[in-house]
């Protein structure tokens, strides 16, 4: 891990940062590591006075950053075993430079010579999949190009003039030229993705072949299931389930 190294830490402050990284409360951590919570806030300390953030959400800013483009998994912190929650597989977060201005992000997903599939996902801070997606992605030929919108990651925002569905639309075309994909390609619409998706047909048909919608079927009623998300996650599931009014405050970039 990058930050790991820079930082010299030791190995008890890597797999705490590791936890971090995954979600975990301080609670979680200490019952994963068998210590007590008040050993877990000490190590998180350390973290903070070894690598100079002022506070938590700084230090899980600058590590979400860098692990999007160094992701390691962690021997050290077991799987579930569930096949509820499969332990994520590592991916490669790349950026380029559209001709309409600043930065955005995307990544790669399955073989790199596979057959091109857009996922416009959903999600709010993560693409992570299960080692089974990894293998199905492989098994079957299939290259998952996944955006990451304006605002969210390090994709630059919208520019004044442009509504997000239109601006969006234009971005991943920009990214199927410089990927020089220039045959129609099959889009997944992953949930809030969807909506982006049909919007991107509509404005730019010669390019989308054919579109599938995919939206998300669990509910989210046990303690288990917000554990295991991402902090994001983690708000936007508690925020749709004791506030929904408030959830359109959260997806509105």
């Amino acid at each position: 891990m990058v930050l790991g190294d820079h930082f010299d830490l030791t190995d008890a402050e890597r797999r705490i940062l590791r936890h971090l990284v995954n979600g975990d409360a301080p609670q979680d951590i200490a019952s994963q590591r068998q210590t007590s919570v008040q050993t877990v806030r000490t190590q998180i300390k350390s973290l903070l006075a070894k690598t100079g953030f002022s506070s938590q959400v700084d230090l899980m800013r600058q590590i979400t950053t860098i692990g999007r483009r160094d992701p390691v998994e962690d021997p050290a912190i077991p799987s579930s075993g569930s096949d509820h929650h499969p332990r994520p597989a590592p991916r490669i977060l790349r950026q380029f430079r559209p001709a309409l201005g600043g930065m955005m992000e995307y990544t790669r997903i399955g073989p790199k010579d596979g057959r091109p599939v857009l996922y416009l996902h959903g999600l709010i801070d993560s693409l992570t999949m299960s080692d089974n997606i990894h293998a199905a992605l492989h098994a079957h030929g299939i290259r998952l190009i996944a955006p990451v919108r304006p605002s969210f990651g390090g994709s630059t925002a919208y520019g004044s003039q442009e509504t997000p569905e239109q601006g969006f639309a234009d971005r991943v075309v920009a990214l199927l030229d410089h990927l020089q994909i220039e045959a129609p390609v099959p889009v997944i619409g992953h949930m809030a993705g969807a909506f982006y998706a049909y919007h991107l047909a509509q404005r730019h048909p010669q390019r989308i072949a054919q579109i599938v919608a995919v939206a998300g079927a669990v509910p989210m009623a046990e303690p288990w299931q917000f554990a295991k998300m991402s902090k994001g996650h983690r708000i936007a599931g508690l925020t749709a389930r004791r506030a929904p009014s408030l959830l359109r405050l959260l997806s509105s970039g």
